[in-house]
């Protein structure tokens, strides 16, 4: 990704969750996100990662982005796997 912001979204309900994994060239910064009515709710965010795994249950039925931001001039090569498993 060059700099600036990469987005995958899904949605989840209640009842799932989001399993998450990347790897980039260069740190990044990871949020994933969703709207709560008028709110935007960062779920997880984490700052200058060159790697990072993780599981999100969702709180709320909504679509859940994963934000990958690279603050860098310079592109940086993001690998993002994720999986929505159910609870």
């Amino acid at each position: 990704t060059s700099s600036g912001a990469h987005k995958e979204c899904v949605s989840l309900s209640k009842a799932q969750s989001l399993h998450y994994w990347f790897r980039s060239d260069a740190p990044v910064d990871f949020n994933i996100q969703y709207q709560d009515g008028s709110d935007l709710i960062f779920a997880v965010k984490r700052d200058k990662l060159s790697m990072g795994t993780g599981n999100h249950p969702a709180r709320a039925a909504a679509v859940h982005c994963m934000v990958l931001t690279n603050r860098a001039q310079k592109p940086v090569t993001v690998r993002l796997e994720f999986a929505r498993l159910e609870r």
